[in-house]
């Protein structure tokens, strides 16, 4: 695959999530870690370093703690069960309280992945612009900052309002009308993976033309459409 192509997949599977009881099949680390494949191939090393940190801050939530409870059919209240007392009420899963350490390094992948993204898409528009791809460069420098505004930070007022919430408990799929707030954030990670799967062929995006003319050193880029010959 093209580099590009494994920066979009990446930033794909950082944005669904798939749980079973025990694991998230399609883990963050994962993503990420296309990511960081993608970001290296292309020479763009801290985007890449960024990336393979926030793989690793990502870890904890493969498996989250959780257990399952009654809840009352008609209330959706809560049951707890009495010794000795067979309650035949539906269960649901539902997280532990996310505190202490793994709170800690939720909100840290958090910020390392706003980071990430915002000296990716910064690298990936200079290096588009140098190669005459002026509307590409401008499409990734509008995406920067609204993974910035409308993908980390709802994500971080997410997680604050789940850990300061009354049960404390925090659901890595969804939290109600909070969760809300991050499903913008979304649909401009399927913006970003749009365009970069859109210029996934062009000359800035292929590594050896990109390694031939770096942007800060190299000749003017070539006019035309910016393909490869085929």
């Amino acid at each position: 695959m093209r580099p590009l192509t494994f920066v979009a997949v990446g930033l794909v599977l950082i944005a669904i999530d798939v749980r079973t009881e025990h694991l998230d099949v399609l883990p963050d680390a994962l993503g990420w870690g296309l990511v960081a494949c993608g970001a290296w191939r292309l020479s763009l090393t801290v985007p890449a370093l960024a990336a393979a940190a926030t793989a690793l801050l990502t870890l904890p939530e493969v498996s989250l703690p959780h257990r399952f409870v009654m809840l009352d059919p008609e209330t959706g209240e809560r049951i707890t069960p009495r010794p000795g007392v067979d309650l035949a009420y539906p269960e649901q899963l539902v997280f532990d309280d996310l505190t202490g350490w793994r709170l800690a390094a939720t909100a840290a992948a958090v910020v390392a992945g706003g980071l990430t993204m915002w000296l990716l898409l910064g690298a990936l528009a200079t290096r588009s612009a140098a190669w005459a791809r002026g509307g590409t460069a401008r499409q990734l420098r509008w995406l920067r900052w609204l993974a910035l505004g409308v993908w980390t930070a709802p994500l971080l007022v997410v997680l604050a309002v789940s850990a300061a919430s009354e049960d404390g408990s925090f659901d890595p799929v969804w939290n109600g009308s909070i969760e809300l707030l991050a499903l913008a954030g979304v649909v401009v990670i399927g913006a970003v993976a749009a365009v970069l799967l859109r210029e996934t062929n062009r000359a800035w995006a292929v590594p050896r033309w990109s390694a031939e003319r770096p942007p800060q050193l190299g000749p003017l880029p070539p006019q035309g459409d910016g393909r490869r010959p085929a």
